[in-house]
């Protein structure tokens, strides 16, 4: 049997390369496959723009660790991602937005997710037969962008 996640993962493989939406998502979600865990925890691809990857760090001295690899990096990004052209790569560090006053987690149901997400969270969703594994995937794929946002 399968996991959702090799579902999900062959699914965004399949249609990546008929949408933009999709490529991204495709790259977001092999982004640990294309680093490795470890990296994966400490980086996150930000933007995709005229052919220049954007990725934030969370510390310099990833940003350095990164910086050194770039080139490892794109050759991994043509063999597992390659619907996504990415010529470039660009490192930054992420600024810290949370305040102390912030808490460390909004609730699920205050994800707001774009049009674009949201039509391709629906036409995911469509795809999943069992109604109940159907409301879970909702609720992971909300808590998942809106953990990406929050980085």
């Amino acid at each position: 049997m399968q996991t959702i996640s090799d579902v999900l993962t062959a699914w965004i493989i399949r249609n990546a390369p008929v949408h933009p939406a999709w490529q991204w998502v495709g790259l977001v979600r092999l982004w640990p496959t294309i680093v490795g865990e470890v990296l994966a925890r400490v980086s996150t691809p930000v933007r995709l723009q005229d052919r220049s990857l954007t990725v934030q760090v969370v510390h310099p001295v990833w940003l350095a660790e990164l910086r050194q690899h770039t080139s490892m990096l794109l050759q991994n990004i043509r063999e597992r991602c390659p619907w996504c052209d990415v010529a470039d790569i660009q490192l930054e560090i992420r600024s810290s937005r949370r305040r102390r006053s912030e808490p460390a987690s909004r609730p699920l149901q205050a994800a707001r997710l774009s049009p674009q997400l949201e039509a391709l969270l629906e036409t995911m969703a469509r795809s999943i037969p069992d109604a109940c594994l159907r409301r879970h995937f909702i609720r992971a794929y909300r808590a998942y962008w809106q953990a990406r946002s929050s980085f």
